[in-house]
């Protein structure tokens, strides 16, 4: 893929299983301690071991989990990739090019 064909976009570190789950369309829900503003298509990235990202999802809404804490990350329309692109994680939402 040529630099001017690659495209940035925000990624998520989810450990496995879940990360499989999610691009599988099995896991339409993430928790998260935490609040993000952002919506739109978001890279899963499977932490250790896989260390690679996986697919994109939609990141269609984050609600307050009531009586619970933390958020739900309400996820949609999961596009696996064919082969997993290496990349190494980090915390909270990251920038990644693909």
């Amino acid at each position: 893929m040529s630099v001017d064909a690659q495209k940035r976009m925000r990624a998520l570190s989810v450990h496995e299983p879940y990360a499989t789950r999610i691009i599988a369309g099995q896991k339409p829900i993430e928790y998260r301690t935490w609040f993000t503003k952002y919506r739109g298509l978001l890279a899963i990235h499977a932490s250790k071991p896989t260390g690679a990202i996986l697919g994109t999802v939609e990141l269609v809404d984050v609600r307050g989990r009531i009586g619970r804490q933390g958020f739900e990350w309400h996820l949609r329309n999961p596009n696996p990739f064919r082969k997993a692109i290496r990349c190494r994680g980090r915390q909270g939402l990251f920038w990644v090019n693909l």
